[in-house]
């Protein structure tokens, strides 16, 4: 048992000076010139050719902003399954093709303004700027996504 705990601190000893003594070597501009020289070797042993291009499929949002009124009473709703409440004046949703937007202002006797204000490149359906009039009802708004890349 004693044999264990020394071997375990002596372990965790040896791991943080190692972890502080690269972190100190990082600092100086020779240790950085050093590896970019072995990682260019590397690439030469291995061969600068890209075999696969990589793309991540970034997910499609809508910022919009709640320009008046009872920030913690107005909702949207995202295919009538997921709620979204407005902590702030403004609201980031993850959206996909054929999703609907529902501004659900029921229950508040004024009239709220809504304002697009950011959304991903790939969004066809909004406009920046636009603006929506919601007082004590709901207001559906469809997302189109257009589907084709752009380089």
């Amino acid at each position: 048992m004693i044999c264990t705990d020394r071997f375990i601190k002596w372990i965790v000893t040896v791991g943080l000076i190692l972890l502080i003594t690269i972190q100190i070597m990082m600092r100086f501009d020779g240790t950085q010139h050093y590896l970019k020289l072995v990682e260019s070797r590397i690439q030469g042993w291995v061969g600068t050719e890209v075999k696969e291009v990589v793309v991540f499929n970034r997910e499609e949002y809508i910022t919009l902003k709640l320009l008046n009124g009872a920030i913690h009473k107005a909702r949207v709703l995202l295919n009538n399954e997921r709620d979204y409440y407005f902590s702030k004046s403004t609201i980031q949703i993850p959206v996909k093709d054929g999703d609907l937007l529902i501004l659900d202002t029921r229950g508040i006797s004024e009239a709220l303004w809504f304002e697009v204000i950011d959304f991903s490149d790939k969004i066809t359906s909004l406009k920046f700027g636009q603006q929506f009039r919601v007082k004590n009802d709901l207001q559906v708004i469809s997302i189109e996504v257009n589907s084709q890349r752009k380089f």
